[in-house]
C-alpha cells in the first residue's frame, strides 16, 4: 500500500487503491495483537506448544472458507478454551468482515460490507479492533475503488488455457452448531448457524 505523502504532486491523475494483500494482512495483524495480548493476561507469559490459543495460531489467519469442516471447529473451540471473554472471537470476526468485502465482485454490495465491517469495529470494546475500524474508514474510498477499478477493466476475451467454464472457488461456510457444555455468549452466537442434517454447505470463495 502506497502512503498518501508518496502520491501527493506527483501523479495527481492517479487513482489509489488498497489492494486485498494489505487490507487483509492488517486485519491479521490486529487478530495477531489480540491473540498475544489475551495470551498474555491468561497465563502470564507468551504462546507456547500445546497451549489453546497458540496450537490455533495458523487457524486463525486462515480464510474461514479455506478451512475444511473438522478445523474451523478445532479453531473456534481452541478459542473458547484460552479466550475467557471472546476478545480473540471477536478479532477474529473483524478480520472477516474486512474480507468479506473483497469477496464480493459488485460495488454496491462491497460497500454495504464495508460499512457493516467499520461499524462492527467502532462498536467492540476491544482497543485493536477499533483501531482496525478506524483505519477502513479512513481507507474506505482506497478499498472501493478496488471493485470500481475492477468494473471499468475491459472485458477480457478468452479466459486462460484450463479455465473456460471454470466454477467460482467456494466463499464463507456457513458455520455448523457446536456442542455447548453452558449458554452460548452473544458472539458465539453470531457464529452458531445450525444446519440441517445432511444438507450440503455451499461456499464461495474470493478469485
Amino acid at each position: 500500500m502506497i502512503s498518501s505523502t508518496t502520491l501527493d504532486g506527483r501523479l495527481d491523475h492517479a487513482i489509489r487503491v488498497a489492494d486485498p494483500f494489505h487490507v487483509v494482512r492488517l486485519a491479521n495483524r490486529c487478530l495477531d495483537q489480540v491473540r498475544r495480548r489475551v495470551q498474555n493476561a491468561t497465563l502470564g507469559h507468551r504462546g507456547r506448544k500445546g497451549e489453546p490459543l497458540y496450537r490455533i495460531r495458523k487457524l486463525m489467519v486462515t480464510g474461514a472458507e479455506r478451512l475444511e469442516g473438522p478445523g474451523l471447529e478445532r479453531m473456534l473451540l481452541g478459542i473458547r478454551a484460552g479466550d475467557p471473554d471472546d476478545e480473540v472471537l471477536g478479532a477474529w470476526l473483524a478480520k472477516e468482515s474486512a474480507r468479506d468485502v473483497y469477496l464480493t465482485e459488485r460495488l454496491d454490495e462491497a460497500g454495504l460490507l464495508l460499512d457493516k465491517a467499520i461499524e462492527g469495529c467502532a462498536t467492540d470494546a476491544v482497543a485493536e479492533v477499533r483501531s482496525l475500524g478506524r483505519t477502513l474508514a479512513r481507507w474506505r474510498t482506497e478499498i472501493l475503488n478496488h471493485h470500481a477499478r475492477r468494473l471499468q477493466r475491459p472485458h477480457r476475451g478468452a479466459q486462460p488455457p484450463g479455465e473456460e467454464g471454470q466454477a467460482r472457488r467456494p466463499r464463507v461456510p456457513l458455520v455448523r452448531q457446536l456442542p455447548a457444555t453452558d449458554p452460548a455468549p452473544c458472539r458465539r452466537r453470531q457464529l452458531a448457524r445450525p444446519a440441517p442434517s445432511g444438507a450440503p454447505i455451499r461456499t464461495r470463495s474470493p478469485h
